[in-house]
């Protein structure tokens, strides 16, 4: 059984981006919702829907935001955090969150920012066993369907890669090849590598729009079809570029909402019933294929 598992992901961008356009995203084939939600000073502005995860891009208000923020999922979070106290780290404070009425409140663990340095942090507790009811997968216009994970950007990766490892996957082996280090977190990863790596593998440079970006440089993303994805993306002005290498044998591609956008995305093409089985695999969920959309609604 997994420990934890990413469920969303949230970048504050600066204001005017093209990252927090709803419009602009679902014209470049994603599913887009846009939900009301205000995290300290940003505004949530833009939800991207990716399976049973979601993006949250949200703008910068003129006063300034709160940093990157990741959603972590656990099936069982007092056992999560039992298992920190027993391997002598801080034992984090949780308060239980009531949205709206809601009778039956989820315990959320707050992750304080200096113990996770990139991002601040959340976990809270799975809604549900996660074999409870049967999700549906949609695959997007641009083909997309999944997140896989997320690519921070350090001048010092292996030591951040060490500060998120070992509180939240100290099971789990970390691997490390030419200054990158990545390891797995149910069915997800995240990974680390400095500017000069960064720059390398994907062909310019990395920097830091706003303090509120934190050090989330890339979200790796997974669609069905990689040619359909890059022509629906560049269509709508999205920079791309096809990678020379590949990951776990598929090919991928490199994508950008435009040339002064602060996020990039990694997508690898992978059929959508071979990524439901690995995951089925991993997580115990009960998943199926929803179909495609032709466009967003």
């Amino acid at each position: 059984m997994y420990s934890l598992r990413i469920s969303f992901i949230r970048v504050t961008t600066a204001p005017g981006s093209y990252n927090g356009t709803p419009d602009a995203y679902r014209r470049a084939g994603f599913i887009v919702d846009e939900p009301a939600h205000h995290y300290g000073q940003a505004r949530s502005a833009c939800r991207i829907v990716l399976g049973t995860e979601y993006l949250e891009l949200a703008s910068e208000e003129p006063r300034g935001a709160d940093a990157a923020f990741i959603g972590f999922a656990a099936p069982d979070l007092l056992a999560l955090l039992e298992d920190w106290r027993q391997r002598s780290h801080p034992f984090l404070p949780f308060a239980a969150i009531e949205p709206g009425d809601t009778p039956n409140a989820r315990p959320t663990a707050f992750v304080p920012e200096l113990s996770l340095p990139g991002a601040k942090s959340g976990i809270a507790e799975e809604d549900s066993p996660p074999n409870a009811q049967t999700k549906s997968i949609v695959v997007a216009p641009n083909t997309i369907y999944a997140l896989a994970g997320a690519l921070f950007v350090s001048e010092e990766p292996g030591e951040s890669a060490q500060e998120w490892h070992s509180l939240l996957a100290p099971q789990e082996p970390i691997g490390q090849k030419d200054n990158v280090y990545q390891f797995a977190l149910g069915p997800h990863y995240l990974a680390w590598m400095p500017p000069e790596r960064y720059e390398h593998f994907y062909g310019e440079p990395w920097h830091q729009a706003s303090p509120a970006q934190g050090e989330i440089a890339l979200v790796h993303l997974l669609a069905t079809d990689l040619k359909e994805c890059r022509r629906t993306l560049r269509d709508t002005g999205w920079v791309t570029r096809l990678l020379e290498h590949t990951n776990n044998g598929h090919r991928t591609l490199w994508a950008k909402p435009d040339s002064e956008s602060e996020l990039a995305f990694h997508i690898t093409e992978q059929p959508v019933e071979e990524w439901i089985k690995v995951r089925i695999a991993i997580t115990g969920e009960s998943l199926t294929t929803g179909g495609s959309i032709t466009q967003n609604p």
